[in-house]
């Protein structure tokens, strides 16, 4: 089972290195780029561009894409953020939480729980709002695991394998932030 505060650590660590952080407002700029990474993975389902592919750069690198690969971009940023507000996560001991089996119902669900993550950031910080932000980030991490899943992928593999695609971008990934 992986260690999801050392996972977030490593993440974090690599987002600082390439500038996700530097910005004053880059706490809500974390916030809105969880909700392109979900409008990334129903953009690419309705173009047909269902599960994992690679497409090969003019460098010859292969960078991984799919909807799966846009929800471990998900994962990805929301570890990070968690590690950054300082929210400590643990592995669910018991799920019960139900995923759709289609892609835009995740959607909306993980729409409304980064909608309820941004409030709570707005709130008195104590341990309360800490479990509760924990909570929403576990359910929305256990959903879109499940439904990869379901889609036949191993979840971890994929952000793993996203991950190291991440240490190799630029700056920014190459974008203004």
């Amino acid at each position: 089972m992986t260690d999801l505060n050392a996972l977030a650590a490593e993440i974090h660590e690599n987002a600082v290195a390439h500038g996700f952080w530097d910005a004053g407002d880059a706490g809500e700029v974390a916030i809105e780029m969880l909700h392109c990474e979900i409008s990334e993975a129903i953009q690419a389902d309705r173009e047909g561009q269902a599960g994992v592919w690679h497409k090969t750069l003019a460098s010859g690198q292969r960078k991984p894409e799919g909807t799966i690969v846009e929800l471990a971009d998900f994962a990805i940023r929301l570890l990070d953020y968690a590690a950054w507000a300082g929210i400590p996560l643990q592995e669910p001991t018991q799920c019960l939480y139900s995923c759709p089996k289609e892609l835009y119902k995740l959607a909306l669900l993980l729409h409304d729980m980064i909608c309820s993550l941004y409030m709570l950031t707005h709130t008195l910080r104590n341990n309360a709002v800490l479990r509760q932000q924990s909570a929403i980030i576990l359910r929305a991490l256990v959903m879109v695991k499940e439904y990869a899943s379901a889609q036949g992928y191993d979840f971890e593999e994929v952000t793993r394998m996203k991950m190291d695609y991440n240490r190799t971008r630029p700056h920014l990934h190459g974008k203004r932030y």
